[in-house]
């Protein structure tokens, strides 16, 4: 008599190749963020300089030209983020099953089908639509705020 209720669960297994390419990704997104980090500091001293100087049209519009760039970045960040996660929410959706047979990842996962899936997939949608909205609104907030200060 066998129950095939309790059958063992299919598992999509973990790519090898997939655990170093994210290890270096991190590592190359941690080098980045730290010399951006040091770039804006020295941006912030020159500015402050001017400040000091006297010279405060130029530490405006230096400043302005920084806080935009930040806002920029902020919105491509956003909006790659978003496209990332709504690529394999999609991917999701068309096979009705999570992970997608594409998917490569970093530890074994047991894959979900069906409607569970098909579930995960609209979350995953509906993430991929919230990093981009936020971002964008947030960047363009950031750059309206900008220009009303500039009133002052």
């Amino acid at each position: 008599m066998s129950d095939d209720n309790h059958a063992a669960p299919r598992i999509h297994p973990a790519d090898p190749l997939e655990r170093k390419r994210t290890l270096w990704i991190l590592l190359a997104v941690f080098a980045l963020g730290l010399v951006m980090m040091i770039v804006l500091q020295r941006q912030l001293e020159s500015i402050r300089g001017w400040l000091n100087a006297g010279d405060i049209e130029l530490a405006t519009q230096r400043f302005l030209i920084l806080a935009r760039a930040l806002l920029g970045l902020l919105a491509i960040l956003g909006v790659a983020a978003g496209a990332v996660v709504g690529h394999g929410a999609l991917a999701v959706l068309r096979e009705r099953r999570y992970p997608h047979s594409r998917a490569r990842l970093i530890r074994d996962r047991e894959i979900i089908e069906g409607d569970r899936a098909t579930r995960m997939g609209r979350l995953g949608l509906l993430l991929a639509a919230a990093f981009i909205i936020v971002s964008i609104a947030g960047a363009a907030y950031g750059w309206v705020m900008l220009e009303l200060s500039q009133g002052w």
